[in-house]
């Protein structure tokens, strides 16, 4: 999602919104200092687990009403997907339960840590991506409150759901962080599940 193989990442990490990834013991595998933050880890690993199942299913049902909003070629395709989704869960549940200092309860726009905690500081799948459900307000705060933490935020994907080009907020929080003297830069993803524009925003105070 944030081409870490094209640039240097150097520091400590926050991964916000991280949810029952992997992103925080393979970047620890590989040297990285990374603590992930998510609503969901104030829960057990059998709720949890009830809340991937559900949204599992969902996912799916979603994929296949609505092939036309995806990259997918075939059912395969998808298959694949959900069975990568399914492995990925099994190995963060096994390492959320093994290090459950990694990761810590929380979520935006308000966080528990104290200014400048982090040099970097991630954002996936909650910004700009549901444009129906959280206005330009929680936008501005969140991205305030992951700049007041960190010096550099990074945030994945800049479009909206089905097919937005971009996001309906993009240009209004650019507008009004380039107001207070926020530089920011939209950068090209290869991550790409969605149909439409791939990318990555880069802000820096």
């Amino acid at each position: 999602m944030f081409c870490f193989e094209d640039s240097t990442v150097e520091g400590r990490i926050l991964s916000v919104a991280d949810g029952p990834s992997t992103f925080n013991l393979e970047m620890r595998a590989a040297g990285f200092n990374v603590t992930s933050v998510d609503l969901r880890y104030r829960l057990d690993k059998a709720e949890i687990l009830d809340e991937f199942e559900k949204s599992y299913a969902e996912n799916r049902d979603y994929f296949y009403e609505h092939p036309e909003d995806f990259s997918f070629k075939t059912s395969r395709d998808i298959e694949a997907l959900l069975a990568a989704r399914r492995s990925t869960f099994h190995l963060f549940l096994q390492d959320f339960d093994e290090n459950p200092t990694r990761y810590v309860f929380g979520e935006l726009p308000k966080l528990q840590f104290a200014d400048d905690s982090f040099d970097v500081c991630l954002c996936a799948n909650l910004l700009f991506l549901f444009d129906d459900l959280l206005d330009i307000e929680f936008h501005l705060k969140s991205i305030y409150e992951m700049l007041r933490v960190s010096r550099r935020v990074q945030v994945f994907p800049v479009y909206g759901r089905g097919h937005l080009p971009v996001s309906c907020h993009l240009q209004a929080v650019l507008q009004k962080l380039a107001e207070i003297g926020i530089h920011h830069e939209l950068k090209p993803s290869r991550y790409k599940v969605w149909n439409g524009e791939s990318a990555y925003l880069t802000l820096n105070r």
